[in-house]
């Protein structure tokens, strides 16, 4: 019975997780993090609508990713420092 019930549980959380992948699909941000800047913009301006101007949103995404990526060069450097040690 229980392993009856652990199979329809993952089986229903798989569902569960399709559906929702197909009802969402990938955000701007997350499509611009991934490269395609292009494809957020269109995103975005589907989401916000034809007469918004996308442009400062998506610096904002640049500028949000830059960051990112010196927390992790500063992250590393810091590791690799404690390691020379």
């Amino acid at each position: 019975m229980e392993v009856c019930s652990v199979r329809n549980s993952y089986l229903l959380n798989t569902i569960n997780r399709e559906t929702v992948m197909i009802a969402f699909p990938d955000s701007p941000r997350y499509l611009y993090n991934k490269g395609k800047e292009t494809q957020a913009g269109i995103a975005l301006q589907r989401i916000r609508g034809s007469q918004y101007n996308v442009e400062p949103e998506l610096d904002e995404y640049y500028a949000d990713k830059k960051k990112e990526e010196q927390v992790i060069i500063i992250a590393l450097t810091c590791k690799c420092n404690k390691q020379v040690h």
